[in-house]
């Protein structure tokens, strides 16, 4: 474990950071740490790309939602290659031009370092959310194979400890792959959720991409 998992206590949460560790039945879950070239967005400035689209949503939106939420983003696709998930991450950075492309380069870095830990013919689910409501606020597992989580604003990903009342938040930049309930041979759960910032005036901009089987 290096000193990031050492201050955070990510080895008493069932994670590792080393990818051999990943089928561990014992491992529920691979973190992925901040990119060194990684800077957060800033706020205002993803305030104003969602701002700015609300009426003028891309290919793909359900606009019904965008009405009903108008600050808030839900866009997903699947496929059936790598190639064309990465055509999928290019294409919305193009999108909203606004946004540090380096956010392209860390989620295609690591959408390839999940699709190469996971192997599967299912198709390949991506997903770029902007929220700022309490989404899945309660501690879960996914019914998934596994799942890749990378925050790219706002609080990341909180992860609960498995035997006590206690969590913690990872950071903005950071990316988690849990496994799901479909894993093979699955036996341990990192219990895991949105953190809740209805309240705290923040938005969160995340990636994810997941294998149903």
């Amino acid at each position: 474990m290096n000193a990031v998992l050492d201050t955070l206590n990510l080895s008493k949460f069932n994670i590792t950071e080393e990818f051999s560790e990943f089928t561990n039945p014992n491992i529920g879950a691979l973190y992925l740490p901040e990119e060194e070239d990684f800077s957060e967005i800033n706020q205002e400035i993803l305030t104003h790309s969602v701002l700015k689209n609300r009426f003028e949503p891309i290919e793909g939106y359900d606009e019904c939602v965008l009405d009903c939420y108008p600050d808030d983003i839900y866009f997903e696709k699947s496929f059936k290659t790598l190639d064309k998930a990465e055509d999928f991450v290019k294409g919305f950075f193009n999108y909203f031009d606004e946004i540090d492309n380096v956010h392209c380069a860390n989620i295609i870095k690591k959408l390839r370092q999940f699709t190469g830990l996971i192997s599967s013919d299912k198709k390949l689910g991506c997903r770029f959310e902007i929220v700022s409501g309490n989404s899945c606020k309660k501690f879960h597992v996914d019914s998934v194979n596994s799942r890749l989580i990378y925050t790219c604003a706002g609080p990341g990903t909180q992860v609960k400890h498995p035997d006590r009342c206690m969590h913690i938040t990872l950071p903005s930049g950071s990316a988690i792959i849990v496994k799901g309930t479909k894993f093979p041979e699955f036996k341990t759960v990192t219990l895991h959720r949105s953190p809740p910032i209805e309240d705290l005036d923040l938005r969160r901009f995340i990636f994810i991409a997941d294998y149903v089987q």
